[in-house]
């Protein structure tokens, strides 16, 4: 059968990665490499000496270690790193995912990737997205409903109506998936798949589709795009601030190219760490205060009833995946006491993000919602569907 190892670059709450770390261990891979790109002392005590489990701590020396000053933005830390991973792995295979996907499958994974063929070096998994019920609100940071990806955007319009700006391929994240990459086939990390050379990036930008791999069988990645409503948007929030940072961070000159190549190709903002339209959207709503905009931009991830009954009446949209992080910690790491409520990480969050504003800015927003924030934040039970 073959080996895997499920590397990430991590900077979220213990409770989060003990939770990543039970799941990935049960679903049988022999190792999990977590780079700490932010931690602390109770931290590194709730992940210490869990077996299988491979912490690196992404601090100076680590960086001088690999040759380079560490990277400014998150991305760019994150594909060095699974490059470094990717490098120096002993099992035949890596899958490069985050602290908030997890991989959901029907069969064992080691025989998933002992059917690959062996000309295959890479391969991707199918993303799926939790979200937020308005009918069942939110106790656990894992409760709520998976919806697939909808590749139509006559059939995303459809349903999610003018909710729909907000969303691509039916999501509010990324509809790309992630990789398993085998080892020693010569591959450059990106974030979703790998790429061949450098060369191979150029010739895309030329109109030549860079190679994703096929797609695994039996197997979705869960992406929880924020643990909480709270979380989701404070993420937007920081993804908008990093953005306009790192552009600015950029020579006069390449500031002037990215305004032009956005004049001509139409789009709103230069096409500098571009994400996809639907998180362009969002990203750009979250600094405005337009209370009827923001309802559409929280009913995007937080859809009504008949949202969700549309949903349900499109094959592929509501897949039924088994999949419940809570019980899988109790079973792999038990007695590591872990909080996962909602109003748990949400307290952890406002601690952190207190001196910035972030949070009150958000809760501004919220406010002028008159149910969902409610109905969202309120006692529930704690399955996932």
């Amino acid at each position: 059968m073959s080996s895997w190892t499920a590397h990430a670059t991590v900077a979220e709450p213990p409770e989060l990665l003990l939770a990543f770390v039970a799941h990935y261990l049960d679903l049988g891979a022999d190792e999990v490499h977590l780079c700490l790109d932010h931690w602390d002392n109770e931290t590194l005590d709730r992940l210490a000496g869990i077996d299988r489990l491979r912490l690196t701590l992404c601090d100076d020396r680590y960086w001088a270690d690999l040759g380079m000053r560490r990277p400014p933005d998150q991305e760019s830390r994150q594909i060095v790193n699974a490059q470094a991973a990717l490098n120096g792995l002993r099992t035949d295979w890596l899958f490069f995912c985050d602290a908030d996907e997890f991989l959901c499958v029907t069969r064992e994974v080691k025989g998933i990737l002992q059917d690959v063929p062996q000309e295959i070096a890479h391969a991707r998994v199918e993303v799926a997205e939790r979200l937020f019920p308005r009918t069942r609100p939110q106790t656990t940071i894992f409760d709520g409903t998976i919806r697939g990806r909808l590749p139509d955007p006559g059939v995303v319009e459809t349903i999610y109506g003018r909710s729909a700006l907000f969303l691509t391929d039916g999501l509010t994240g990324h509809p790309e998936g992630k990789s398993f990459v085998r080892r020693d086939a010569g591959l450059s990390m990106r974030l979703h798949f790998p790429i061949r050379s450098e060369a191979a990036r150029l010739r895309s930008l030329f109109g030549k589709p860079l190679d994703k791999g096929p797609l695994l069988n039996a197997a979705h990645l869960v992406h929880f795009d924020g643990m909480t409503l709270l979380h989701w948007l404070l993420k937007l929030r920081r993804y908008g601030r990093a953005r306009a940072q790192a552009f600015e961070a950029q020579t006069a000159l390449r500031r002037m190219a990215g305004h032009a190549v956005a004049q001509l190709t139409g789009d709103s903002r230069p096409r500098f760490r571009r994400q996809t339209d639907g998180r362009e959207a969002q990203i750009s709503l979250i600094a405005e205060d337009q209370p009827e905009q923001i309802a559409e931009l929280l009913s995007a991830i937080a859809p009504d009833q008949p949202t969700l009954q549309a949903l349900g009446d499109h094959a592929g949209a509501l897949p039924s995946l088994q999949l419940d992080p809570a019980a899988t910690l109790s079973r792999q790491l038990p007695g590591c006491n872990a909080n996962l409520t909602a109003a748990a990480f949400d307290a952890r969050l406002r601690q952190q993000h207190d001196a910035a504003g972030d949070v009150r800015f958000v809760e501004h927003l919220l406010d002028h919602l008159e149910g969902p924030k409610q109905r969202l934040t309120g006692p529930t039970s704690t399955e996932v569907s």
